[in-house]
C-alpha cells in the first residue's frame, strides 16, 4: 500500500527542543529516525543551534543517542552573539548538492573589494 506522498528530501529535528522548556528527544526515537532516514536515502539534519557546543554534557546533544546526522546546523551556538550561520556536512556529501556549494557573499567572494 502506498501513501501517495513522495519521499522527503530531509528530516530536520532538534535532539533537545529548546522552546517551551528543555525537552530532550528519547535516544530510541532518534535512533529509529536515523535508521529510517538511512534506509530510504533521506538526509537527517539536526539543529544544534540551542543545545550544541557541550551544553548537554557531550559536544552535540545527538551524541547521547549514538547517531550521526548528515548535516548539523549550529549557527547561534558558535556565533558568540553574532548572527552568522554554520553547518557541518558528512565527508560523503557530493559537491554541488544541497548545502555543499558556498553561497556568494562578502566573506566568500574573492572578487569583492572594499570601496
Amino acid at each position: 500500500m502506498r501513501a501517495g506522498v513522495r519521499k522527503p528530501a530531509a528530516v530536520i529535528l532538534e535532539a533537545v527542543q529548546g522552546e517551551g522548556g528543555v525537552n530532550p528527544a528519547p535516544a530510541e526515537w532518534l535512533q529509529r529516525i536515523r535508521k529510517v532516514t538511512k534506509e530510504h536515502g533521506i538526509l537527517l539534519i539536526i539543529d544544534e543551534v540551542q543545545a550544541g557546543i557541550a551544553r548537554t554534557g557531550k559536544f552535540f546533544a545527538f551524541e547521547h543517542a549514538g547517531i550521526e546526522p548528515d548535516i548539523i546546523v549550529m549557527s547561534k551556538a558558535v556565533g558568540g552573539g553574532l548572527h552568522w550561520r554554520y553547518w557541518a556536512l558528512r565527508k560523503s556529501s557530493t559537491p554541488g548538492l544541497l548545502a555543499t556549494t558556498p553561497a556568494p557573499s562578502v566573506a566568500t567572494s574573492s572578487q569583492w573589494r572594499p570601496a
